[in-house]
């Protein structure tokens, strides 16, 4: 339960901070970046969970950064490289 609490909490500190980032920034591409990528992660945390807890059908998204597989984490430490980028360069 405690490693549960922990996880969607993460999700939803790093949506808060990402929206955060997104309406900070003076540029509207970045504001779109920031915002099309916490979205991107929210929505694939929902569904993946949704498809855990039988509320949802299984869709075989995986959980983002905790994937096994190589290219959805690679994929996905690339877009928080750019949200973080973004995150650095708000004026």
């Amino acid at each position: 339960m405690i490693g549960v609490v922990a996880v969607l909490g993460g999700f939803m500190v790093l949506a808060y901070a990402g929206v955060q980032v997104a309406m900070a920034t003076q540029d509207r591409f970045h504001s779109l970046l920031a915002g099309g990528i916490v979205g991107w992660f929210v929505v694939q945390a929902i569904i993946n969970v949704g498809g855990v807890t039988g509320m949802m059908p299984v869709t075989g998204l995986t959980l983002p950064f905790f994937s096994a597989g190589g290219s959805s984490l690679f994929v996905t430490l690339t877009a928080t490289g750019l949200l973080l980028n973004v995150a650095r360069n708000v004026r």
